[in-house]
């Protein structure tokens, strides 16, 4: 593989990817259909810049995201930039949003590895001081937000919040009309717009049973990013906001392990929240969630940090 080649090639689709205007920087997914900021996939191309020794690239990319912040903490997985046609279009459609330039939904949290990332490239712990603050405020927020009930796990309130849109064992919760053309977008579509009525209210969630998923490359993704954490928070010479993430870093973990994997297939497995016995949920996902597993228990070890090493998917469909 001749590497300085494929690395310029890489350059290239960035640049051609890349959107720059008045106080915003980010890399579009893609120009056609994708044209917009999205949480995971600014941070995964910052990620990739740090690694072609673009690290003023990645830190603007990084910067633009985290200010579209809210106060609570809510990390939009959708930002609106400029006011070009297809913009106004999407604002339009989009407009029982409660903002009208972000979605109310998130990804999962990608930003804090990034973020790590860029700090371990360039040493720069002045680049941790303005961001760890973000971070946390918005860590705080999935945690209380999105924790339902006992488990340290936090869950997504729609397949859009995944990273990777939707899989097929989300559709035994989305409902028959599935099965017609078009029906899962319609069953999407209509899930958004019946939380947007409840105003995205954690409490409504519960209430209502609505999807509400511990997912399992989320909650890993967010298991890394409280390491992260208290990595940076150690850096930059707070021990103890260090040790809290450290901390509930293994509690998730731990609940991973102990609520998503099936010990007799080797597999993690997404949880039903609206499931009320946690025995019967695990029960549920073997069943009926049978095959969607996303990550190979390592042979040698139960320790979950083994699947930042490799971040290697095994996507079985049922």
């Amino acid at each position: 593989m001749n590497t300085p080649l494929l690395q310029e090639e890489a350059k290239k689709l960035l640049d051609a990817n890349a959107r720059r205007g008045n106080g915003y920087y980010y890399t579009a997914p893609s120009p056609g259909k994708y044209p917009h900021q999205w949480s995971w996939d600014s941070s995964f191309h910052a990620i990739v810049n740090v690694r072609l020794g673009r690290t003023d690239l990645a830190r603007e990319e990084i910067l633009t995201l985290l200010h579209s912040m809210s106060p609570e903490g809510m990390l939009p997985h959708i930002v609106f930039h400029g006011h070009d046609f297809r913009t106004l279009t999407n604002r339009l459609l989009r407009s029982y949003w409660p903002k009208s330039d972000c979605s109310p939904l998130v990804q999962p949290p990608v930003v804090a590895l990034a973020v790590k990332e860029i700090w371990e490239q360039t040493g720069d712990t002045g680049f941790l001081q303005e961001t760890l603050p973000l971070l946390e405020r918005h860590f705080i927020w999935l945690g209380t937000s999105r924790r339902f009930g006992e488990s340290p796990l936090v869950s997504i309130i729609s397949p859009w919040e995944c990273g990777i849109d939707h899989k097929p064992g989300f559709d035994k919760l989305l409902g028959r009309v599935v099965n017609f053309p078009f029906g899962r977008y319609v069953a999407l579509y209509t899930m958004e717009l019946r939380l947007a009525l409840h105003k995205y209210d954690s409490n409504e969630i519960i209430k209502q049973g609505y999807f509400n998923v511990r997912e399992v490359l989320f909650n890993t993704v967010y298991a890394l990013g409280l390491e992260a954490l208290g990595t940076m928070f150690e850096a930059i010479g707070n021990p103890a906001r260090a040790d809290s993430f450290r901390t509930l870093n293994e509690e998730v973990e731990k609940a991973i392990l102990d609520e998503c994997y099936g010990a007799d297939t080797g597999l993690y497995y997404d949880v039903d929240v609206n499931t009320n016995d946690p025995a019967a949920s695990a029960a549920k996902q073997r069943t009926s969630w049978a095959g969607l597993g996303i990550f190979e228990m390592s042979a040698e070890s139960e320790d979950l940090t083994r699947i930042s090493d490799g971040w290697t998917p095994v996507l079985m469909t049922p």
